[in-house]
């Protein structure tokens, strides 16, 4: 019993990846800005299908997400290489007038 509850716990996280994957892009960029006192960035793509070349980030994101990175951020200084894959939402393929 407790071994059938188990395995369905874990295809239901497995479901639950599966969908929020589905609705994102995975991208690899480089930190290309970040303000320290204000944790506050942006990421610079340099792989990836998003239409974006930029994306903003705060430090309370990473943190949840990424914590090999938020490490290296709170020791940041200017024009270090950082280095990261993250997720960005799909972009909407229709075009609306």
């Amino acid at each position: 019993m407790k071994r059938d509850n188990q395995r369905k716990r874990q295809l239901t996280e497995l479901v639950l990846q599966k969908l929020v994957l589905s609705r994102m892009d995975l991208e690899f960029g480089v930190i290309e800005t970040y303000i320290l006192d204000k944790g506050f960035g942006y990421i610079k793509k340099i792989l990836g299908t998003s239409y974006y070349r930029k994306t903003s980030f705060h430090i309370s994101t990473v943190k949840k997400t990424d914590m090999k990175t938020f490490e290296k951020l709170q020791n940041y200084k200017s024009g270090e290489l950082i280095t990261l894959w993250y997720a960005q939402k799909k972009q909407q393929t229709t075009w609306r007038p």
